[in-house]
């Protein structure tokens, strides 16, 4: 078994020209499962490893930790790669310079992202990555989208099952100038409501 699958990795990562080769998608939810911090806080992580398995591009954004933000990152095999927040509860970014124990940790679902508070200096709310198990997509939510000046941002993603019969979704947004009351996605000229 263990040399069919070292054959189809090596057809995959040699075989197959660098055309027939895409990127890999995964995703996160974050809570306080694994942390023993029982917070409320949530997450939402979405990352795209490069086709040529060098980088790392990700969106993570949290909301409502109990007590005030103090560090973020990656936790893998090797230690940590940190996450950067500017004045928002949203960070963009890039992982570059990945090794071959970094992509193995990815794939194989043993990264993790941990969001650090004052309160729990351990982690608040963590969240293990994983490929999307379908087609996925990425979400960026922003008040310029819908031609608002609010400073809400969001991170989320949405995967098709392999039928493409089914979707499903995680989305954290945090800013929003009130509360909210009604979301919904738009597509081909309609929306469908998000429940």
């Amino acid at each position: 078994m263990r040399t069919v699958l070292r054959f189809l990795v090596f057809f995959f990562l040699f075989g197959v020209g660098p055309a027939a080769r895409s990127q890999v998608f995964l995703i996160a939810k974050l809570d306080s499962t694994g942390t023993g911090s029982g917070s409320t806080a949530k997450g939402t992580v979405w990352a795209v490893l490069s086709a040529d398995m060098s980088t790392l591009t990700y969106s993570v954004t949290y909301n409502r930790l109990g007590s005030a933000y103090n560090a973020s990152h990656f936790n893998h095999s090797g230690g940590l790669q940190a996450i950067t927040f500017g004045t928002s509860n949203t960070a963009t970014g890039q992982w570059a310079g990945l090794t071959d124990n970094n992509v193995r940790d990815l794939l194989r679902g043993t990264v993790y992202v941990n969001i650090h508070s004052a309160n729990f200096g351990g982690g608040e709310i963590r969240g293990f990555l994983n490929v999307a198990p379908g087609i996925g997509l990425s979400i960026k939510l922003d008040g310029s989208q819908a031609s608002t000046a609010s400073n809400g941002k969001g991170t989320g993603w949405v995967y098709l099952d392999s039928s493409s019969a089914r979707a499903t979704w995680h989305i954290t947004y945090s800013g929003m100038t009130s509360l909210i009351n009604n979301s919904h996605f738009h597509y081909a000229g309609t929306t469908k409501a998000i429940g």
